[in-house]
């Protein structure tokens, strides 16, 4: 996921990186969904591979929850 929004996204994301596995309320959210990207307040963007047209949305301000993921 990290070569496709630095591909779409460039200078615009700043990512901090952590393991899921570090953390067992992380694991328990999050299991084998990984990787996941999420803003800066916990909402998840996006879960497995990038979803930019959500990401681009987030943004521009727009901080709805994203859609069920698969």
């Amino acid at each position: 996921m990290d070569d496709a929004l630095d591909a779409a996204f460039g200078e615009q994301i700043e990512l901090e990186h952590r393991d899921v596995d570090s953390r067992q309320d992380w694991v328990r959210r999050y299991g084998q969904d990984v990787p996941v990207l999420t803003a800066p307040d916990g909402q998840v963007l996006c879960m497995h591979r990038l979803d930019a047209e959500r990401v681009r949305a987030w943004l521009m301000g727009d901080d709805r929850p994203a859609a069920a993921q698969p």
